[in-house]
């Protein structure tokens, strides 16, 4: 049994890494963003101009179909942008529970939905709030949860900036069905393209936790306010 799971995750490893490389290196950045107007030093390494794709990644571990972690994320990143707007900026999620909240609090300055209810074409800006952090959630969904379409589609809509907010949890977790190791690589591909694994190290380019990153008017959950966050940028150069 162990053989031929292995045997399996070897037979996929060449079509899996072509996927990949469609992906997340080769964007559909036309442009980069104008002057952002950052409220703290977090929030302007993830929204750097020079960096069409930037990964924040957190340690929040509890969460399933909706995340509060990441909507504060969301919104720190949005006070970033001069007047946003749905016709400029997008937000995707793969669930209607996370797209719920975002709505609630940001219909006015994105368009939000999930990736495959997606419409109006590409914006300026594009996030992905990954969502689902509690590793047994992640696991037990991982088919629907981490299938790459879903990477392929927010990529193919950004214009000058892509940001993918994520537990570590997305990278961490490997489904024990060989079916689904295709699902998870390019997840963990994309960790290593930014540099983020031991075999490709690179330097966080900002480390603090939540409420260092969230200007002090973005109303953090107590429990979460410690969670431990690290953001990765991935620059025009490294492509």
């Amino acid at each position: 049994r162990a053989s031929s799971y292995v045997d399996s995750i070897q037979s996929r490893l060449p079509k899996a890494s072509e996927t990949m490389a469609e992906a997340t290196l080769r964007s559909t950045q036309t442009g980069t963003l104008e002057a952002i107007e950052p409220s703290t030093d977090g929030v302007e390494a993830a929204m750097e101009p020079t960096a069409p794709v930037t990964l924040i990644i957190h340690d929040e571990n509890e969460s399933q179909d909706a995340n509060r972690t990441e909507v504060a994320l969301v919104e720190a990143l949005l006070t970033a942008l001069d007047d946003p707007r749905p016709s400029e900026t997008g937000i995707v999620t793969p669930h209607n529970a996370q797209k719920g909240r975002l709505n609630q609090r940001f219909s006015d300055r994105a368009t939000i939905d999930t990736v495959e209810r997606f419409q109006g074409g590409e914006r300026d800006v594009m996030v992905i709030s990954a969502t689902a952090s509690d590793p047994d959630y992640v696991r037990s969904e991982a088919e629907f949860l981490l299938n790459p379409n879903r990477l392929n589609v927010a990529m193919s809509r950004m214009k000058k900036k892509l940001v993918i907010v994520a537990s570590q949890s997305v990278f961490e977790v490997t489904p024990p069905d060989a079916d689904e190791f295709d699902q998870t690589l390019i997840w963990k591909r994309l960790y290593d393209a930014l540099g983020v694994t031991a075999d490709s190290p690179a330097t966080a380019v900002w480390n603090g936790q939540l409420d260092e990153l969230c200007p002090a008017e973005i109303d953090i959950p107590t429990a979460k306010a410690t969670t431990n966050i690290e953001i990765y940028a991935l620059r025009a150069a490294d492509e």
